[in-house]
């Protein structure tokens, strides 16, 4: 598992939508978010994202997004 903060290019855009794209563009999934407050969301796929948020994601290495 692997915890990361998101880029700048996720703001605005939705859980569901990322899940996707991390799949098809880095094999990894997309599990859940970390709000800035430091809540946990599991599976949010209405969620938005915004700055200050981390995710979680399982992946084979470390992660590499932009």
């Amino acid at each position: 598992m692997y915890r990361a903060a998101i880029p700048d290019t996720w703001h605005g855009r939705s859980f569901h939508d990322m899940l996707r794209e991390l799949k098809e563009e880095h094999d990894a999934i997309l599990i859940a978010v970390v709000l800035e407050t430091g809540e946990l969301l599991v599976n949010p796929r209405e969620h938005v994202f915004a700055e200050g948020e981390e995710i979680i994601a399982i992946t084979r290495g470390e992660l590499k997004i932009r």
